[in-house]
């Protein structure tokens, strides 16, 4: 074994190929490198990951997009324990029912987005099961599909 590890990285000079100018071990941490004014005075530069900071954006909806997530929904597992629904036209509004299209609830856009925790009009959580769904603006459906509801 030439001491060398599966994830480590070699960098050869090109001259004779035969041994590396630079050795950047997996010990290291080393995830991204790269050689800048290739020659023997390189600069030889790398980043790890602990290097990264991420940073929170928002990837815009496009217009006439509505997005309905998670779906299979569970409401224990759910990021704020509600079904979401973004991208709503100004003014619209959200029916829920069962199959049997008895009214579930009822739901009004806020900036563009409403939530439903999965509880009817009582304030009961919904049986498991499948759920339709209908969006709204005056008395156009905008949008119309089916939500699994899981506990």
């Amino acid at each position: 074994m030439d001491g060398f590890g599966q994830d480590d990285i070699r960098i050869y000079d090109g001259i004779d190929g035969s041994s590396p100018s630079f050795t950047l071990y997996d010990s290291d941490n080393p995830r991204i490198a790269w050689v800048e004014n290739p020659g023997p005075n390189g600069d030889i530069h790398y980043l790890r990951w602990s290097d990264v900071v991420p940073t929170p954006t928002a990837t815009p909806i496009p217009e006439g997009v509505i997005l309905v997530y998670p779906n299979p929904f569970d409401s224990n597992k759910a990021f704020g324990g509600t079904l979401k629904f973004k991208g709503l036209p100004k003014g619209s509004k959200i029916e829920i029912y069962t199959v049997s299209l008895e009214s579930v609830k009822e739901l009004k856009e806020e900036n563009g987005e409403a939530s439903w925790d999965g509880r009817n009009k009582s304030g009961a959580m919904v049986a498991v099961g499948t759920y339709c769904y209908l969006v709204k603006k005056d008395k156009a459906v905008l949008k119309r599909g089916n939500i699994l509801v899981r506990k």
